[in-house]
């Protein structure tokens, strides 16, 4: 939102965010037939292992987000995540896992007037994984600029309190190639 920290104060947030999802959309080149005999095109919605023996993939991630308040209206901020994501099928017993650093987010976020705020973040690639690798990666491997407006409210009354807010922005996606020779 668009409320900073104010001045040497240091604001944490930790989350744990668990995904196993039972679906998953078809790439191109990557069809094979479904039990029923079909082939699915590419961009179909297909289950998750109904082509590859029971395949099962579990994502979760552990985070940090920090927000320093430098000045009364200027923060500058830190999301750091750890990752970890398995998959298995039948066909693969042993399965694969990577664990790592997944990408970091530093930013900084401006409070203009009391109820709108600029903010810029700017994602770098985490940890990498060789495509050879049999690990899977858990990066996204690129550089994402992000440019948001941030309009808020807070409200109340006796006993209770709550807020509500509006992001706007853009995002520049960046790979490595665009900005590393």
């Amino acid at each position: 939102g668009p409320w900073t920290s104010g001045h040497g104060n240091l604001r944490l947030f930790a989350g744990y965010i668990h995904w196993n999802p039972s679906d998953r959309y078809v790439g191109a080149g990557g069809q094979s037939l479904l039990p029923d005999g079909s082939l699915p095109q590419p961009g179909d919605r297909v289950p998750l292992g109904a082509d590859t023996d029971g395949a099962q993939l579990l994502h979760q991630q552990w985070y940090l987000d920090m927000w320093f308040g430098v000045l009364d209206n200027f923060d500058v901020t830190l999301f750091l995540p750890v990752v970890r994501t398995e998959f298995t099928d039948d066909a693969n017993l042993d399965g694969f896992e990577t664990v790592g650093f997944g990408d970091p987010i530093v930013g900084v976020l401006v409070r203009v007037i009391e109820n709108l705020a600029l903010s810029m973040d700017l994602k770098i690639p985490g940890t990498t994984v060789p495509r050879t690798s049999t690990e899977l990666p858990i990066s996204e491997g690129q550089f994402d600029l992000t440019l948001r407006e941030q309009a808020g409210v807070s409200f109340g009354g006796s006993g209770w309190s709550g807020w509500a807010t509006l992001d706007m922005g853009y995002r520049l996606r960046f790979t490595f190639s665009e900005i590393l020779p």
